[in-house]
C-alpha cells in the first residue's frame, strides 16, 4: 500500500504521490490528508465561481503580458 502525503506550506499544498500508485490505479490517503485536500478543492472552486481566474490564452507570451508585474520575476 503506498500513501499519499500532503504537505501544506503557507503558500502551497503539496500532494506527492507515489509512482507505484498511480501505475496501480490507486494510493491511500490519511483522514486528515484528505480533509486538506478536499479543502483546497473547495477554495478553488469558490475561487473560479467568483470569477477570480482569467484566460484562456493563445500563448506564454499572451500569459506573461496578463501577469502582474512582480509575478513575472
Amino acid at each position: 500500500m503506498n500513501t499519499v502525503v500532503v504537505e501544506k506550506t503557507a503558500k502551497h499544498l503539496i500532494i506527492k504521490i507515489p509512482l507505484r500508485s498511480v501505475e496501480r490505479g490507486g494510493g491511500v490517503l490519511s483522514s486528515k490528508a484528505q480533509r486538506t485536500v478536499d479543502r483546497a478543492i473547495a477554495q478553488g472552486i469558490g475561487d473560479v465561481a467568483r470569477g477570480h481566474v482569467f484566460g484562456p490564452f493563445q500563448d506564454m507570451k499572451e500569459f506573461r503580458r496578463a501577469l502582474p508585474r512582480q509575478s513575472r520575476k
